[in-house]
């Protein structure tokens, strides 16, 4: 049970709002005693000319072409790659086009299900059509990395909780938001901490425009093609030697199966499972114990996929038993092994998560580089259409799965030629990622220490 004292002035902050959550939330407590302090502060809607949220319309959802937009919802724009896992949606049937389409900085909230997340639109996604379920900030009259920096901060994520109405979907609305309190440092703060997400937010694009390089080469080179038809054929003698003994209709008309097409071709290929440097393996499960900030950090599969895996402050208790299996290290390639969209997505670990425990819905694949590099293996593993085969090994009615014994087999196309150029963009990227999710923490951790200032 939560219990606290406030204030009797609080209660005319809540108008009608007579529920404990309200008053006893931490963010709106402790940013309501800094505004008593009068620390200098405007309403978000006093700081920017247009909050909004997009109309509400029938999705019409087609395949990727010139008669399709991506649409990016809630969900996608925290991602590292919101294309990934982007959809398309009709260009014909979408209405109100330019008020829903994604601007260059703007700042992103959810409004609906998890509310307060928060995404800075970058030139990787903008252009893209964004869900209503999205709140969109703009043409600010402080600097735009100050504020995304600010609404990224704990407190103020919890804050936002204290907004949400709706018994059912939990919501805010754009007028509400307007109503956030915004405390203001100096402008030279302000200006600096602006300084550093502007950087993270330049160096995400340029690392998506490497990974995007290293799959138009893998595209170009390799000629797999998608089966979209409801209606395929195949072979009986292809379906009787298939190692992997499926007689589901979706494993066939999926993807054509990369061995196939790669025997057509003039590259040599190694089945992944000869690439490692030790079995591949998924984590042990058991009891999670939760502690402190003194035990190891955890993520979930969900959380590495996003933007910032720094931001996640989850930690196990050092004594979990199989915490060994859990932890992961510096060039290991993880497989989402379960789930729904992000089953089959290939990541790359990297400082922003090495040494941390990632739970057990993930493939453990150690590349050995004495044969090949991890940055190569990890280009074509997260090129679309090979996440598009690994997903035909789905198995399982309820909880979605694929395992181990189906990767080993997947073939790995040895591009000589450009082997090298691959694993030096793969090794950009990932090393632009990483520092871009450093700058971002540097940013909203100067947010809090200001803010721990004004409480002294």
């Amino acid at each position: 049970m939560k219990t606290g004292l406030i204030k009797i002035s609080r209660f005319d902050e809540g108008l009608t709002v007579f529920k404990p959550d309200y008053y006893l939330n931490r963010g709106k407590r402790i940013i309501s005693d800094l505004l008593d302090k009068n620390i200098e502060n405007s309403l978000l809607s006093e700081l920017s000319d247009n909050i909004y949220q997009g109309g509400i319309f029938k999705r019409i959802f087609n395949k990727e072409g010139e008669k399709s937009y991506k649409y990016v919802t809630a969900s996608d724009m925290v991602k590292a790659h919101p294309l990934n896992t982007a959809k398309n949606i009709s260009k014909k049937f979408t209405p109100w086009v330019e008020e829903m389409t994604l601007k260059s900085n703007q700042i992103l909230v959810s409004c609906a299900g998890t509310v307060g997340n928060t995404a800075l639109v970058n030139d990787s996604f903008s252009g893209c059509i964004g869900s209503q379920e999205i709140i969109r900030i703009e043409n600010l009259k402080v600097p735009f990395g100050y504020i995304y920096a600010y609404l990224s901060t704990p407190l103020v994520h919890e804050y936002i909780q204290s907004m949400i109405y709706g018994a059912v979907v939990p919501r805010i609305s754009p007028d509400e938001l307007g109503n956030l309190p915004i405390l203001l440092p100096t402008e030279n703060k302000q200006q600096e901490i602006n300084n550093l997400i502007v950087k993270a937010s330049d160096l995400r694009v340029e690392a998506n425009r490497f990974l995007s390089e290293v799959h138009s080469i893998f595209n170009e080179k390799l000629s797999f093609q998608s089966n979209k038809e409801i209606h395929s054929s195949k072979e009986a003698n292809i379906i009787k030697y298939n190692y992997h003994k499926r007689l589901d209709s979706s494993y066939y008309i999926n993807i054509n199966n990369p061995e196939d097409e790669l025997s057509k071709g003039k590259y040599q290929s190694i089945e992944l499972g000869k690439l490692v440097s030790r079995k591949m393996f998924t984590a042990q499960r058991g009891k999670r114990n939760y502690v402190g900030s003194n035990g190891i950090r955890f993520l979930s599969t969900t959380n590495i996929s996003e933007s910032n895996p720094l931001l996640i402050k989850k930690y196990l208790s050092r004594n979990t038993k199989g915490l060994d299996t859990l932890i992961v290290e510096k060039d290991w390639i993880l497989v989402s092994s379960s789930g729904q969209d992000i089953l089959g997505s290939a990541f790359l670990v990297d400082n922003s998560y090495s040494k941390c425990a990632v739970n057990q819905h993930s493939i453990r694949v150690i590349i050995d580089k004495e044969i090949i590099s991890p940055y190569y293996v990890y280009g074509y593993l997260s090129t679309p259409k090979i996440k598009e085969y690994i997903r035909s090994g789905i198995y399982g009615s309820a909880v979605l799965t694929i395992d181990e014994n189906f990767l080993k087999h997947l073939k790995v196309p040895i591009l000589k030629d450009d082997i090298h150029s691959i694993s030096k963009m793969v090794k950009r990227s990932s090393a632009k990622f990483e520092e871009a999710c450093f700058l971002e923490k540097e940013a909203i951790d100067l947010v809090e220490k200001e803010i721990e200032k004004w409480q002294k």
